[in-house]
């Protein structure tokens, strides 16, 4: 038994790591795929070192290395990435809702486009829309997000860390709070990782002081 498990584990090793590289291929989050690529990579290296296969070894090293600086600038915003207030009939914007509108009503369902008076911001990386984020004023000290959406190529926390953190969005919208309503469960997790407060009824709120909190 033994013996057969020394024989048979370097195969067990490289056929699933060949299948964390097969299912990396279906996914459409880039951030994701890249986490199932450098799982394959790992189990790759220990492939080729248990069969002594040194080419797989480099390779599979190279690609890990890449793999691990692409996902480090993916959660510390590393890149290109830049935050554009937008005319709400810009092409760009106009364009990115029309591409992503029915991803967009899994999270905003009663969203049909932004007013006139909104005020809009694009998250770019490089020279591609990522996000759109459009906040509407309620009061004098208050705006609510009515929609902040982002790309499922490109869906992770970061983007909203961007928007509500390192911009200072209250600055930026001259308000003293901000609120937003979630109708699912995955929003209602987003909007928390945003330190967004609950006040009832899937309704949530923020204000520079929970900002402030650890």
């Amino acid at each position: 038994m033994e013996t057969f498990l020394q024989s048979s584990l370097p195969e067990i090793i490289g056929y699933s790591a060949s299948i964390l590289i097969a299912i990396s291929m279906l996914m459409t989050c880039i951030l994701r795929l890249r986490w199932f690529i450098l799982a394959g990579n790992s189990l790759f290296i220990a492939y080729a070192i248990l069969i002594q296969a040194y080419p797989i070894l480099i390779l599979n090293s190279f690609n890990a290395a890449v793999n691990i600086w692409f996902i480090w600038q993916a959660y510390h915003l590393k890149g290109n990435y830049a935050v554009l207030h937008a005319e709400n009939n810009a092409p760009m914007l106009e364009r990115f809702l029309s591409y992503y509108i029915d991803d967009i009503h899994k999270f905003f369902p009663k969203f049909i486009k932004f007013e006139e008076n909104d005020v809009v911001f694009l998250i770019v990386k490089g020279t591609a829309v990522i996000s759109a984020a459009g906040f509407r004023k309620i009061n004098d000290n208050t705006y609510e997000a009515v929609m902040d959406y982002v790309a499922k190529t490109h869906r992770n926390h970061k983007p909203g860390k961007l928007i509500y953190e390192q911009e200072n969005i209250f600055d930026r919208l001259a308000c003293k709070s901000i609120t937003a309503h979630s109708y699912n469960k995955k929003h209602d997790k987003y909007l928390r990782r945003m330190k967004f407060k609950s006040v009832g009824n899937h309704k949530f709120e923020l204000k520079p002081e929970y900002q402030n909190k650890s």
